[in-house]
């Protein structure tokens, strides 16, 4: 009775492994069909589309140089503004002290400068 067991069960087995490599074989067979049925037309989408995102590989790094580029500008500018602010404060600062020394001269400060002075 055991043998008769043993050989129903390798039989159901082999029957389903067959049954799994039948299926698989007909999907891979039915993808490949699908492919050679697309024919040049799917390559050449596919070829066009490889270069268009190439295209915009070399768009994404020159935009990534022009803002590098910018980022260094903008650091080179706000070190120009700190300068000239530091300046304008220093300024300021003179002007009030020869204002103390000078008041009648009050009437000759720029309307620019009177609400900093």
């Amino acid at each position: 009775m055991t043998e008769t067991v043993l050989s129903i069960a390798a039989g159901v087995i082999t029957t389903v492994i067959t049954g799994i490599y039948l299926v698989a074989s007909s999907r891979a067979k039915a993808a490949g069909d699908r492919d050679v049925a697309r024919g040049p037309d799917w390559n050449a989408f596919t070829s066009q589309q490889r270069q268009e995102i190439q295209r915009l590989k070399a768009d994404m790094e020159e935009s990534r140089e022009r803002v590098r580029g910018l980022e260094k500008e903008m650091r080179t500018m706000e070190g120009r503004l700190d300068a000239l602010e530091r300046k304008y404060r220093a300024a300021l600062a003179f002007i009030r002290q020869l204002l103390v020394l000078h008041p009648e001269r009050r009437k000759d400060v720029p309307v620019e400068l009177e609400a900093d002075i």
